[in-house]
């Protein structure tokens, strides 16, 4: 909470008028031009409180007067010009110097610095224009000299935007945030203290210097850097009243005299394009226009009103104050003077009355940064004179105020207000304090005769400060209060507190902002006599404030130091060692505010980040341990839990609640922090919302009124929607501010106890005193109220007066209860009788879950009806279900509600919703997840929207429970005419039958008629019909509507009134065949008892056919057929055979079956027997399992088996022996195999398990892919050696697949020899069909491996085959002889083969032999012995050479004359010298390889 206090400027000349105050753009001075009849023209320098710079010899000359005046933009050098012409200049010395000025005689109309200080232009009323520089000395000196010859009016600088924007102290932290210091703004009154300490401001970015000058008569020139000067604009006679530039657009903004405001482009070299011209309305002509924004004028227009004009998007719009704030004036009030804080965005304006009004400008938004909306109104303040003008100080919160007689400083100020054993102190004005004394005394009023700027309290001192001055009140307690002076001293003062009978004080040598020495710590006497210096060494840096708890005090320094003296003794002492804070942490840049507990083992202290910005976490320092906990604003952690990354559990295993208040602290920063007076382990944190975190007001918040998607009508509102911990919660996440209450021990962490919102009528905390926070109100309560508030704690309820026993003993179980240790939290307070304490406890065992505890929380809080509700919950299987039992009696529903739901117990959770009147959740969790209670959800919403008078939501939930039919008429039933309308409008056939029932009670039969037809009872309407003997459209009706029970009832009266077709009829389609038969017997109706008969039931045509077989005459053939079809076919035979009805036996026997009758069964089967239809027979006794005599007939007449004759013929298992079975269905498939069907066969053989005559009768099928499957899943060797045998039968050469199948079944079966003479047919084949003695050579090697697996054989089939391998062997060798050129040893071998081998036949072709030398003689060119050869071969081979010979070998013979070499065999007659060599070679060298495949 702020106040902009008023500090008079103490002008050296009472009697002077101030002409101009001008405040330096980062030092706290102000210059203030005045004039007087005594001392003429003069000027002055001020500090920030008004009181002249010492030791500064001012300007000034008796006969002239100081025209102009502008200091240095950085630094402290001040240049003013005088109405004759001369300049003086003031570096920060003892006294302002003269400069030799051009301007001698002519008035110097205007001064100005350059963005960055490196040009200094002035003018004067002759046109003289002189451009300046600074040098190192801080020294002007001319730079150049023009003389325009007309007088001169307005300069501006041709100004660049800066990549880093000029800023102060209080700029760096707005620069921290990315130019927005409105986050700052949000951190109290703390600004950044060391910041010049480790920053250089405006040490980037370059300076223009070209400027813009304007004359008398309305021509703009543009001077560039060197001084040279050229027109730019000529406004012809119109006089100008302002320049502006627009730095980020490079615009010029011309005010004209009419107020015509017009923009320029400008160009590097100055000239101006004319961009748009807008003609301003005011109620004056002296208007004051300046910038409000990047692009933003603010004008006054002559009333109590600004105007605002943007000058992008055009738009404008008018700050007006409210009419209540328009203070009645004796002159009309008007706005004369603006001026704008670019770093806090604040507006001030300034009356002729003497206010002054500020609006703050909102962050900007979309939809509100263009309007009055995006400005906030501030309290105004009265200077009692009019305002000339006013000018914001550097500091941004510092504002000059020139009411020409007296110069006003306004310096923002934050109320001072201490608090201290029970003594509290406010100040409400600059000047005036409000004491407050306990419960027992009233309220005190203490003026002072200072500024107040800060205060410190003790039990009976109070001491209050100016910066400058010191006061100490003494408290008189007695009957009454009375308070006095006893001490009064000066002393620059920054901080200080009271301790017994001293005072210590921060501070020392000038105020800090221009101090020169550091500040130092000394305790002093109420008169300020100087007992003792507490010592703070250069490497622990500069004492910045300090903070009392108890007997111990701590400071901090600007380098991060907490430093803590003892002052327990008669001499202050150290406490333990010094910290140092950036050491510690990682990101440091400030300490904000330290404070030690009473016992001083215990440091809470905030920080600011390296970028100055504040950082969201509360810091305690151990002070025995040296270690450092915090907690965490951001996310409402503390350090433990970030350090364990624990994100779904509290600390020591507790359940983080859904609706815990530490949820309500996420998304916060710190303001300020204390610790009790007597309690060390009791600290309280004030924390605000980040102003990008949301709240609760900027949700949109659920109407009370809600739609259900699955309903269709409105449902109400719920009376208790929320519990007490939700309200809580969203109390706390409502808050702008609150107040946390922690609680640190030695072993443990910081631990959050309670969260308390701060209300709207509270403006932060002051202190904590067990059992009350000391909360300050805000300022406009205090007319009707104290400024201070003690709010009770809410461990306290109920114990506001409690000893201090009893304040241990709470705190002590709040400790524990915070540790989740419940046991000795119940120990500490066992004996104690407060009911708030016990239903802390009882809270608290819903979280541990401890119900023993809970009971005995119940009976010291004589909670009866909760006791009893826990005792019957204990037969709940689930202990969250019992818990939730006991949070249902604390009133702790949505912890109930997360406790059913973590056990599932929905069903419990829906009547918790329905017990809480939250029937929206009620019916939400029925539909989703508790439907076996829908409807019964539905009924009781129903009832109490009933109770509640809501009948047509009541009829709803009614119907949509389906309980309708019964309840809506018992709710109706006072209202016939709502009854009816519900009856009629439902459109519910049960309803409308109902209401037609009522109707005919009450004898009206037509309108019951009619609702019976609307509700489709036809039953009703016939027997209305029939009550009034309308039987014609009785009988309409139930034609029309074929309802049985109409149509019954109609015949029965038919049969009354004797009209026996009618009540047939109707008894038939009523499908009440007994009555109508019964009717057609007593009348004898034979044909209508026949074709009934057909329809009726079984017993209704058993009936009937005794009828037919006992009637005159008897019909038999109609017995028989209804015998037949009710069942009765030993009746139904008898009478067949008797009456000799055949064509009725085969209907019968169809229906036979294998649990009829065996003897009918073979009576039927005899029958067709007898009359030659055996195939009938043979499936008549396979149905009765009769199978040997179906067999039989199956033989003897050759009657075919079909599957489903075989499948019937088939004895299952276990119906006879095993023999006999077998037996029959080997019988059975010899039957189907003499029929050829050997599929069925091998079936039957199979069933049979005889695999062998299965596996012959498959084989006789011929089917190869059954017979290899069947061989495969057979597995014996028999069948292996039969499938082989069949598959060599094939064309296996054609079909590898069968190869490997007879090879695999051989191997299978381990007939090893027939295997071998498959071998030794497959290497025949090789050679015989393709002449690949390399393949019949392997397959021998395989036969000779078979025959010596296979052991006792025959000697002359292993000598057959050992032969035959040794011959091709042979012949192979000779191959590879001719192929290695052993040609003539090849020759003698092929010899010994032809005339040695007798048996060559048996394994080699005798031609295959000849072949080999025929080719050889041909490669030899040796025609004649081939040709000779080629006769031999004839003779012992045969005549068909092409068989042997290739076809190239025999082309080649031909062509070189040698008789037979032709395929054709017709030799060619051709020169032995033809040339063909190389052709011979080619085709010589490819026939050595004869065997080709």
């Amino acid at each position: 909470m702020t106040l902009y206090l008023d500090y008079r400027v103490q002008t050296p000349d009472s009697s002077a008028i101030n002409v101009d105050v001008k405040w330096h753009s980062h030092h706290l001075m102000l210059a203030v031009t005045s004039c007087s009849e005594e001392r003429g023209g003069f000027i002055t320098i001020y500090d920030e409180l008004g009181e002249p710079l010492q030791n500064v010899s001012f300007s000034q000359q008796p006969s002239s007067q100081i025209t102009s005046s502008a200091w240095h933009p950085d630094k402290k050098v001040l240049v003013c010009g005088w109405e004759n012409g001369d300049i003086h200049v003031w570096n920060g010395g003892s006294e302002f110097q003269s400069v030799q000025s051009p301007h001698q005689g002519n008035a110097i109309t205007s001064l100005l610095w350059s963005q960055r200080g490196g040009r200094l232009v002035s003018i004067d009323a002759n046109g003289g224009l002189v451009g300046w520089r600074l040098d190192g000395h801080d020294h002007i000196s001319l730079v150049f000299h023009q003389t325009l010859r007309e007088p001169l009016t307005h300069i501006i600088f041709k100004q660049r935007e800066a990549k880093v924007p000029q800023m102060d102290i209080s700029g760096l932290a707005r620069a921290a945030v990315a130019g927005d210091e409105k986050a700052l703004d949000l951190f109290s009154a703390w600004r950044p203290r060391t910041a010049g300490n480790r920053y250089t401001l405006n040490s980037q970015g370059q300076d223009g210097l070209g400027f813009y000058v304007a004359s008398l008569r309305g021509v703009i020139y543009f001077v560039s850097e060197s001084g040279s000067c050229s027109e730019v604009f000529n406004g012809e006679g119109s006089i100008i009243r302002k320049l502006l530039y627009h730095r980020k657009k490079d615009q010029l903004i011309v005010i004209t005299e009419g107020l015509t405001v017009t923009q320029f482009q400008t160009d590097s070299d100055g000239v101006l394009s004319e961009l748009s011209k807008v003609k301003l309305s005011a109620q004056t002509v002296d208007v004051n226009i300046l910038w409000a924004g990047p692009s933003c004028l603010a004008i006054t227009v002559g009333d109590l009103s600004v105007r605002l004009w943007d000058l992008d998007s055009s738009e404008s719009y008018l700050l007006t104050p409210p009419q209540d704030e328009s203070h009645n004036s004796p002159t009309r009030q008007a706005f004369i003077c603006l001026a704008y804080c670019n770093f806090r965005e604040i507006l001030c304006a300034g009356t002729n009355s003497g206010y002054i009004y500020m609006w703050k400008k909102h962050a900007p938004e979309s939809d509100m940064s263009d309007s009055v909306d995006a400005w906030e109104l501030l309290p105004p303040t009265n200077v009692r004179n009019s305002v000339k003008q006013i000018q914001w100080g550097p500091g941004a919160g510092q504002l000059a105020v020139n009411c020409i007689t007296n110069v006003y400083i306004l310096r923002e100020q934050v109320l001072a207000a201490s608090y201290n054993q029970q003594v509290s102190v406010v100040q409400i004005s600059g000047t005036a304090l409000v004491v407050s004394i306990g419960t027992n005394y009233p309220l005190l009023d203490l003026h002072t005769d200072i500024q107040v700027k800060g205060v410190a309290v003790s039990s009976d001192h109070i001491a209050a400060w100016s910066g400058r001055t010191v006061i100490v009140y003494q408290l008189l307690l007695g009957e009454s209060v009375s308070i006095s002076v006893e001490g009064t001293f000066s002393c620059i003062v920054e901080a200080a507190v009271i301790i017994d009978k001293s005072i210590v004080v921060l501070g020392g040598g000038e105020p800090m902002s221009l101090a020169s020495t550091n500040p130092t710590i000394t305790v002093q006497t109420f008169q300020g006599t100087v007992k003792q210096t507490l010592a703070v060494n250069d490497q622990e840096g500069r004492p910045l404030s300090m903070e009392l708890n108890g007997p111990f005090l701590t400071v901090t320094t600007d380098i991060g130091f907490i430093k803590m003296w003892d002052f327990s003794r008669r001499e202050a002492k150290t406490h333990g060692q010094s910290k140092d804070i950036a050491e510690a942490l990682t990101d440091f840049g400030e300490i904000i505010l330290a404070r030690s507990n009473c016992t001083g083992n215990k440091v809470s202290f905030t920080i600011a980040q390296s970028n100055l910005l504040p950082e969201p976490k509360l810091y305690v320092w151990d002070v025995e341990s040296d270690t450092i906990c915090y907690l965490n604003l951001t996310n409402g952690k503390i350090s433990s839990e970030e350090a364990a990354n624990e994100t779904e559990k509290t600390r020591e295993g507790l359940p983080e609640d859904e609706f815990s208040p530490r949820r309500g602290l996420v998304g916060r920063f710190v303001l300020s922090h204390c610790w009790d007076q007597e309690e060390p382990k009791l600290l309280v944190c004030e924390a605000k919302r980040h102003p990008q975190a949301p709240s609760l007001k900027t949700k949109e918040k659920t109407s009370l009124w809600t739609r259900r998607a699955s309903s269709t009508v409105m449902t109400m509102p719920a009376c208790n929607d929320t519990s007490a911990s939700t309200k809580r919660l969203a109390a706390i996440q409502e808050a702008e501010v609150v107040v946390i209450t922690l609680l640190s021990s030695p072993d443990h962490d910081v631990l959050i106890q309670d969260v308390l919102p701060l209300a709207d009528c509270h403006s932060g905390l002051l202190g904590l005193h067990v059992p009350f926070y000391i909360l300050l109100r805000k300022s406009q309560d205090w007319k009707l109220q104290s400024p201070v508030e003690r709010v009770l704690l809410r461990d306290f309820e109920g114990l506001a007066d409690c000893d201090k026993g009893t304040k241990e003993a709470i705190i002590n179980f709040s400790y524990h209860l915070s540790l989740g240790n419940m046991d000795e939290a119940f120990k500490v307070i066992k004996s104690m009788q407060s009911t708030v304490v016990w239903e802390s406890l009882a809270r608290m065992c819903v979280k541990t879950k401890r119900l023993d505890v809970a009971a005995v929380c119940l009976g010291h809080m004589k909670h009866a009806r909760g006791a009893r509700a826990l005792r019957l919950a204990s037969s709940e299987p689930q202990l969250e279900a019992r818990v939730a039992v006991l949070a249902v009696q604390l009133g702790l529903l949505d912890e109930a509600e997360r406790l059913y739901r973590s056990c599932g117990r929905l069903d419990l959770l829906n009547q918790l919703y329905q017990a809480s009147d939250q029937w929206d959740k009620a019916l939400a969790t029925a539909e989703d997840s508790d439907r076996i209670h829908l409807r019964g959800t539905y009924h009781n919403y129903a009832g109490v929207l009933e109770q509640r008078g809501d009948t047509s939501g009541a009829a709803h939930m009614y119907h949509r429970a389906d309980t309708h039919r019964h309840q809506v008429p018992r709710m109706l039933q006072q209202d016939p005419a709502a009854l009816q309308q519900y009856t009629l409008k439902s459109k519910d056939p049960a309803l409308i039958k109902w209401w037609a029932q009522y109707l005919e009670s009450t004898g009206q039969m037509e309108l019951a008629l009619k609702y019976y037809e609307e509700a489709g009872d036809h039953l009703s309407t016939v027997r209305v019909l029939c009550f009034q003997e309308d039987y014609e459209k009785a009988a309409e009706v139930a034609s029309v509507s074929n309802n049985r029970a109409a149509c019954y009832h109609l015949a029965r009266q038919y049969e009354a009134i004797d009209d026996i077709q009618q009540a047939v009829q109707f008894f038939t389609r009523a499908q009440a065949y007994a009555n109508a038969i019964r009717i057609c017997k007593e009348h004898s109706l034979d044909e209508q008892l026949w074709n009934l008969s057909l329809l009726a039931y079984p017993r209704d045509q058993l009936e009937a056919a005794r009828y037919f077989e006992t009637s005159e005459p008897p019909s038999p053939e109609r017995a028989v057929l209804l015998y037949h079809r009710s069942g009765m076919l030993h009746k139904a035979l008898d009478l067949a055979f008797r009456t000799q009805q055949f064509d009725a036996l085969q209907l019968i026997a169809v229906d036979l079956t294998s649990s009829s009758d065996p003897a009918l069964i073979e009576k039927c089967a005899r029958f067709f027997v007898e009359n030659n239809q055996y195939d009938k027979a043979v499936d008549l006794l396979a149905v009765g399992k009769m199978i040997s005599e179906a067999l039989e007939l199956c033989l003897e007449h050759n009657i075919t088996v079909t599957d489903e004759l075989a499948e019937n013929l088939s004895p299952e298992k276990g119906e006879i022996s095993e023999e006999e079975r077998i037996a029959i269905l080997e019988k059975l498939a010899d039957c189907c195999q003499m029929q050829g069907n050997y599929h069925l066969a091998t079936k039957k053989f199979t069933q049979a398990g005889n695999k062998v005559r299965a596996m012959k009768a498959l084989l006789k099928s011929g089917d190869t892919e059954k017979i290899i499957f069947f061989a495969n899943v057979s597995r014996q060797r028999e069948i292996y050696v039969m499938a082989a045998n069949y598959l060599q039968s094939l064309d296996w050469q054609n079909e590898p697949a069968l190869l490997k199948h007879i090879v695999n079944f051989y191997t299978k079966g381990k007939a090893l020899d027939l295997l071998a003479n498959f071998y030794t047919a497959c290497a025949q084949v090789e050679v015989d069909e393709y002449q690949n003695y390399e393949k019949a050579l392997g397959a021998l090697s395989e036969a000779s491996r078979c025959l010596a697996k296979a052991g006792s054989l025959k000697e002359g089939v292993v000598e057959a085959v050992n032969l035959r391998t040794a011959l091709v062997k042979k012949f192979l060798d000779v191959k590879r002889m001719f192929e290695r050129g052993e040609t003539d040893l090849a020759v003698s071998q092929c010899r010994q083969l032809l005339h040695n081998a007798p048996d060559l036949e048996v394994a080699v072709r005798r031609g295959d032999v000849y072949c080999l030398l025929v080719a050889h003689s041909a490669k030899q060119r040796d025609w004649k012995s081939a040709a000779s050869l080629i006769e031999e071969m004839k003779r012992e081979a045969g005549d068909n050479l092409a068989y042997y010979l290739p076809a190239e070998l025999l082309d080649l013979l031909s062509a070189n004359g040698v008789a037979g070499g032709s395929k054709s065999q017709n030799p060619l007659v051709v020169s032995p010298d033809d040339g063909i060599d190389e052709e011979a070679e080619e085709i010589i060298e490819t026939v050595g390889d004869v065997d080709t495949e």
